[in-house]
């Protein structure tokens, strides 16, 4: 199918239709083989380490990884347990005060299984599921609203970040989708709920204020103060919030993520190399061609923020700058970067599904060789 092409509502909400079905049943499939992992036992999504002990939450049927800190999603599905912090499962956690601040993915997990333990990491599965189908269709209506194909809703669906963190049950899907509702409802002039959804992102992911920041110079720069508080909005609701976890633990949420930045492009300079040393195997090939990918759409933002002066593309370079400053911390695996990426990928569709500068589209096309070099390497394929 040509997807260089403008096509009507009619027909972009009908192939619509095609696509969000093709896109569940490819992600349950990839769910599925995974689960085969650890015997389809869904705690295995959350990769629950014996180094944070929870003997109150875990039960017989809870996997636990035997000496092993574990990973990123075994946090949230203890803050799924006491959201409000009104008990103890704060103790089982690596930096309560740090984690505690991306609420809103385990908030909605224990909201949807009505605060029942068993239930819980069905629901933070199917958050995050659900989160991507809703970010890719309100990708279609904005695709649809500057008359392009909504086949390119795929390069969404397809980012490499996307899978890992539905593997993982971690909430970058959840705080992705809120930003692309956002940018939908500014699209359409429909201000408030566009600040509800940034304030929705900021509580879940914090690097999301990015674009509530970079709406608030745009506005003031052009002197609309209304638009301007409205942006003011977000990081407020964030910083109420950061008043009340430091109420619990007396220290700030932003400390523990200091140490993932350094100087300019260090980060995925060393990572280059370190791949450079090893041999060619599924997965390096996957990551050489992501850390490309990456470094091509740096340059796109500083050439777009000169040609297209705008929040989308400033929102691009918030991410672009970001993404340059991220030390080996975040680029020692794919689980990391991928995920804390996702925002200057987003921006970059966002960017071309606007303008239609093919700079910014022919390096997604190698977004659907690095998903299907993921599941090679993973031996889901």
């Amino acid at each position: 199918m040509n997807v260089f092409h403008n096509i009507g509502p009619k027909k972009i909400i009908r192939e619509g239709l095609i696509i969000l079905p093709l896109v569940a049943l490819g992600f349950l499939s990839i769910l599925f083989l995974y689960s085969l992992k650890f015997n389809k036992n869904i705690t295995g999504f959350m990769v629950i380490g014996d180094y944070f002990k929870a003997p109150q939450i875990w039960t017989a049927e809870t996997l636990i990884q035997k000496d092993s800190v574990g990973y990123d999603g075994q946090y949230y599905y203890y803050i799924a347990h006491d959201p409000f912090i009104l008990g103890q499962s704060y103790d089982h956690i690596d930096f309560p005060a740090y984690r505690y601040q991306r609420i809103i993915y385990p908030l909605s997990a224990w909201l949807l299984s009505f605060g029942q333990p068993t239930l819980i990491p069905w629901m933070m599965m199917a958050v995050n599921l659900i989160a991507i189908l809703l970010g890719t269709w309100f990708l279609i209506m904005i695709l649809q609203h500057f008359g392009r194909s909504p086949w390119y809703s795929l390069f969404y669906a397809g980012l490499w970040g996307f899978l890992l963190c539905l593997l993982r049950s971690l909430p970058e899907p959840l705080a992705i989708t809120f930003m692309v509702m956002a940018v939908f409802f500014y699209l359409k002039g429909k201000t408030f709920q566009q600040t509800l959804f940034l304030t929705l992102a900021g509580l879940t992911q914090e690097t999301t204020l990015l674009v509530s920041l970079a709406f608030l110079f745009y506005f003031f720069g052009k002197k609309d103060f209304r638009k301007s508080l409205y942006m003011l909005l977000p990081p407020v609701a964030y910083f109420v919030w950061q008043l009340y976890l430091y109420a619990h633990f007396q220290t700030f949420s932003f400390l523990g993520g200091t140490q993932n930045f350094g100087p300019p492009f260090m980060g995925i300079t060393e990572k280059f190399y370190s791949l450079s040393q090893g041999s060619l195997s599924y997965e390096i090939i996957s990551e050489l061609l992501f850390l490309f990918l990456i470094s091509v759409l740096i340059i796109a933002a500083l050439f777009d923020i000169f040609k297209y002066y705008s929040p989308l593309t400033l929102s691009f370079l918030g991410y672009a700058l970001m993404t340059a400053l991220l030390n080996h911390l975040i680029w020692v695996e794919p689980w990391s970067y991928a995920r804390v990426t996702l925002g200057l990928l987003v921006f970059n569709l966002l960017i071309f599904t606007k303008y239609g500068r093919k700079l910014n589209l022919f390096p997604m096309f190698l977004i659907p060789v690095i998903f299907l070099l993921s599941l090679l390497s993973m031996k889901l394929l």
